[in-house]
């Protein structure tokens, strides 16, 4: 017999603190490689970042000759290009769920035509689809994606309110958020997703939120707020005394917490701001649901092909620049007027015709410096360098309707199918990833929805009907069928 242990206060304190100075600086050793992944897909010089760009400003510089306040760098961010294509393949054809009855028993029948009604109705309702196209550009971003799904006790309608001690009850609803690799760190033990023990989730929320949510623990709240100093984060450059950075601790159900899970709020010094306690979640499982690209052998986060041509880009952008400054050379006009010479000063107009006079023999006439042609190899090495991108992420000119020469339908499909085949994993994870969170839906569901509620699902005719539901109607009696390809309701 499993003898499990109950935690009291002084001891999640202190493990808690523990495990999250470990996750972090597991989490630490990604920061690097997901900030140039992030510079090089969506940075720009317009926007602060250190990628190069190019403004219209710029450009109208260029052809005027200003060239001095001209920027020499270029570039053409065909990674970006590889990513917004198949996210746009990904959102374009989702996988679609479809409820299926256990048998032909009536309560089946019924039960399984309740959660298609409830499943279309969040669909609509809480805009799935954004979500999860937010979740596929997370993950072709960085490697590794996330969904959390919650029933938020702090959204919903009012149910009592007291004006006398400021107190109100809310009827919490659910939420789905897709959640970055910045704001989830996992357990450093962990060696693929089902190893999780526990999660860290990031919280940054103001001040006033944060004394909302834990009344009892402002002093702790204001203390911090005054000291903690600015994270390698998104909010980087936020205002820190008016924002509060909180970590949720989410422990699932194991044997050694008598599978009741653990949830604690803790700030990132250690201080706690609430109480240990069991986890809120259905059945205590870990609230996130998890997409990756490329997984990696021994290990929880994923890569995706933006890594492996990050430095082909680079050096893409760095040829790019070259032609840009070559360029600029070509529009500066340099002559070498000798001393000999002695030529007229100011005779040299901007007319199409000019007649210089100059004093002296011809082999003392001024001369100009052209600025030297680039060598061919530049050439053949930018269509190696997007040849190697194109390769790498899977992707080829069949795709985007384009062709060199003469080919038959077949053999554009042929070429289609061929690159689409190095996604067939992400696409099955993708659809394993959407099962979860409908399973993991109708798990909030069936806690929280204890009482009828009413929505609005599509009847005859594209007819809108008025249905009621709990819980309790979705209980058993189905199955979810997944589809993939077909769009979203």
């Amino acid at each position: 017999m499993l003898k499990y242990e109950v935690w009291d206060q002084a001891k999640a304190e202190k493990e808690v603190a523990q495990r999250l100075k470990k996750a972090l600086k597991y989490h630490a050793q990604f920061h690097d490689g997901w900030a140039v992944k992030e510079n090089i897909l969506f940075k720009s010089i317009l926007d602060g970042g250190s990628k190069p760009g190019f403004s219209y400003n710029n450009m109208a510089q260029l052809f005027v000759g200003q060239n001095n306040e001209v920027d020499s760098r270029l570039s053409v961010n065909y990674a970006y290009k590889y990513v917004r294509f198949i996210h746009s393949q990904m959102v374009a054809n989702p996988p679609v769920v479809t409820p299926r009855p256990t048998s032909y028993d009536y309560s089946d029948q019924r039960a399984a035509r309740a959660a298609d009604h409830i499943a279309t109705h969040v669909r609509r309702e809480y805009s799935l689809s954004t979500r999860f196209s937010d979740v596929c550009l997370l993950t072709l971003c960085h490697g590794t994606g996330f969904m959390k799904s919650e029933n938020d006790p702090f959204l919903g309608d009012i149910l009592e309110v007291n004006r006398e001690t400021q107190e109100l009850v809310m009827e919490g609803d659910l939420k789905f958020r897709p959640r970055s690799v910045w704001d989830v760190a996992l357990d450093h033990t962990a060696r693929n997703w089902d190893d999780v023990r526990y999660v860290f989730e990031r919280h940054v929320l103001s001040k006033e939120e944060a004394e909302l949510r834990w009344p009892n623990a402002k002093d702790k709240l204001d203390n911090y707020s005054k000291k903690q100093e600015p994270g390698r984060f998104w909010d980087v450059d936020q205002d820190q005394e008016d924002s509060v950075t909180v970590w949720e601790y989410i422990e699932k159900g194991l044997p050694q917490n008598g599978m009741l899970g653990r949830s604690m709020f803790i700030l990132q010094d250690g201080t706690s701001v609430s109480e240990v306690s069991p986890s809120f979640y259905p059945e205590a499982e870990l609230p996130f649901q998890i997409l990756t690209d490329v997984d990696v052998p021994g290990a929880v986060y994923g890569k995706t092909f933006v890594d492996y041509i990050v430095r082909l880009q680079q050096v893409l952008n760095q040829l790019d620049s070259v032609y840009l400054e070559n360029v600029q050379n070509h529009g500066v006009i340099r002559m070498v007027v000798y001393d000999a010479a002695e030529s007229e000063q100011g005779n040299v107009t901007g007319d199409s015709v000019d007649i210089i006079n100059v004093r002296g023999t011809a082999a003392q006439k001024p001369d100009f410096i052209n600025p030297p042609g680039l060598m061919g190899d530049f050439h053949r090495l930018r269509d190696q360098l997007i040849s190697g991108m194109e390769q790498l992420a899977g992707v080829n000119e069949s795709m985007f309707g384009q062709q060199n020469r003469e080919m038959s339908g077949f053999s554009m499909q042929t070429a289609i199918n061929a690159g689409n085949m190095i996604r067939t994993s992400l696409f099955n994870k993708y659809k394993k990833f959407t099962e979860n969170v409908y399973d993991y839906m109708f798990l909030l569901i069936q806690k929280h929805w204890t009482m009828k509620k009413k929505i609005q699902v599509v009847g005859k005719e594209n007819s809108y009907d008025i249905k009621y539901y709990s819980g309790e109607d979705v209980k058993d009696g189905f199955v979810l069928d997944m589809e993939y390809g077909r769009p979203l309701a």
